[in-house]
């Protein structure tokens, strides 16, 4: 977790740090072009191949593993709240259903959207405003469904409650500067 969000720090940084420089900014239907640009002055025109390769590559995979794990879970919810019957065989179905519904959405979305950073700040206010609710909910079960033979130290718990704290300020941030300012 730690080498990844150094790196992904360093490549917002390098990448900010280039387009500030030649005083580009990445926004509208032209946010690709502006961030392939990033790539000209090492790559030349290959530069563009290169990142929409790339870019390609990641979006593909990103989609894909959310396409999986958000079945999964909508699956699992579906039986919980009793929508299904809550059967493997049932959980099986849907997890099957929603894995290919989740693509053609994310496609609809793209294709009547038309705006790839507006839904990218979309879901990271939707992200944040979650935390808070994963946060509660590692709470809960910390305290209230524990086994107290596997109950972790005072440092996990203060660790816990830290995280908590972050993802409360985070979470009422977001808010904030949406729907306040």
């Amino acid at each position: 977790m730690v080498v990844y969000t150094f790196a992904t720090l360093a490549f917002y940084l390098l990448g900010a740090a280039v387009l500030g420089r030649i005083g580009l900014n990445p926004e509208g239907r032209d946010m690709v072009r502006t961030l392939s640009a990033m790539y000209l002055p090492v790559f030349g025109p290959l530069g563009n191949v290169v990142f929409l390769a790339g870019a390609f590559a990641v979006l593909y995979s990103t989609l894909f593993v959310a396409a999986a794990g958000n079945a999964r879970m909508v699956a699992d919810a579906l039986g919980l709240y009793g929508l299904t019957d809550g059967s493997e065989a049932g959980r099986v179905k849907w997890t099957r259903r929603i894995s290919a519904v989740w693509p053609f959405a994310a496609m609809v979305l793209y294709a009547f959207v038309r705006a790839p950073s507006a839904m990218i700040v979309a879901c990271g206010i939707a992200q944040s405003i979650m935390l808070p609710l994963l946060g509660a909910a590692a709470w809960y079960f910390r305290y209230r469904h524990s086994d107290p033979d596997l109950r972790p130290g005072r440092l996990w718990d203060v660790m816990l409650w830290i995280a908590f704290a972050a993802f409360l300020v985070v979470g009422a941030w977001s808010v904030f500067t949406v729907f306040v300012q």
